[in-house]
């Protein structure tokens, strides 16, 4: 399985962290994030694989009219990190 590293900032892995519904509370990806916000840094590093990056736009949902410029910054960098991941290894930040 293909894994890779993104950075993100805090303020992204708090909306994901919003948007990671009660059905995903013991999943890793959930965990990784409950992690990356405990760190209190500004930008965080955090390797994925498919699978999880999958999981988190399922949640992330399609676009509309009013998500928050921080949520569509979370579905660009997931859904454009999604892709180089599964066609060679690339860090976005």
């Amino acid at each position: 399985m293909k894994r890779g590293v993104i950075q993100l900032l805090q303020e992204e892995i708090d909306e994901a962290l919003l948007v990671l519904d009660h059905s995903c509370k013991e999943t890793s990806v959930y965990f990784k994030f409950i992690s990356a916000k405990n760190l209190g840094k500004p930008r965080v590093s955090i390797q994925f694989d498919a699978d999880e990056l999958e999981l988190l736009l399922d949640n992330i949902g399609v676009p509309l009219m009013d998500d928050t410029k921080i949520k569509k910054s979370l579905r660009k960098k997931v859904q454009t990190f999604l892709y180089y991941l599964r066609n060679g290894s690339l860090t976005i930040e």
